[in-house]
């Protein structure tokens, strides 16, 4: 569509920074929409661990879970997730993919291909913090589903979340382009994300 707009009125991207990319062309960027009826947080913490024993993960032997949504691929930053994992073995990680690039195996990792919505929502829920160390995003819908679930986010600048001022930013996770471990351990040891006061930022 980008290439054959010229009998068109408007060309619509998903994203303002995607809408930047095309600086030379007229466009406008409509934000894809997410059910918030559905990706919505559970009520209390004996919630959330009655949903972790239901989900059968492992939270006697992790204090912390983290999440992955995304492919196996560089596009989604995996070479930096995997050395994340390796090196992060006191945390059990949750990765979510619809895709079969690579059999991915790790005694602190658990594996879910292809999932609905329903599912994704009850892993998000499940998880301390959700990251996804892509280079690039045209909207991170993923990350957005997160912090619907009131889920701190770790990540680059990209995507929808290029739209924020910085005071949203640091309440709705961690923006980084390093992923170390001092990062991680501010993530989930930071108890003052205020992510359900931007809904009406988010959505």
């Amino acid at each position: 569509m980008l290439f054959r707009s010229a009998a068109a009125d408007y060309v619509v991207c998903n994203s303002k920074e995607i809408e930047d990319y095309y600086y030379e062309r007229e466009m406008i960027s409509i934000p894809l929409g997410i059910d918030s009826d559905l990706f919505k947080p559970i009520d209390t913490k004996r919630d959330k661990i009655a949903l972790q024993l239901q989900m059968d993960l492992p939270i006697y032997s992790y204090k912390t879970i983290g999440i992955f949504v995304g492919s196996f691929t560089e596009i989604k930053g995996w070479s930096t997730m995997k050395s994340i994992i390796d090196r992060r073995k006191d945390i059990f990680w949750i990765l979510v993919t619809k895709h079969d690039y690579e059999d991915f195996h790790s005694l602190n990792c658990r594996v879910y291909k292809k999932i609905d919505q329903e599912l994704l929502t009850k892993l998000l829920n499940c998880s301390d913090f959700f990251i996804i160390p892509s280079p690039s995003e045209s909207q991170c819908l993923a990350a957005i589903e997160a912090n619907l679930c009131n889920i701190p986010v770790l990540m680059r600048n990209t995507g929808y979340f290029t739209s924020l001022n910085d005071k949203d930013l640091r309440n709705v996770g961690l923006i980084t382009e390093t992923f170390s471990d001092e990062d991680i351990n501010t993530i989930i040891n930071n108890k003052d994300f205020i992510i359900m006061g931007l809904l009406d930022v988010i959505l």
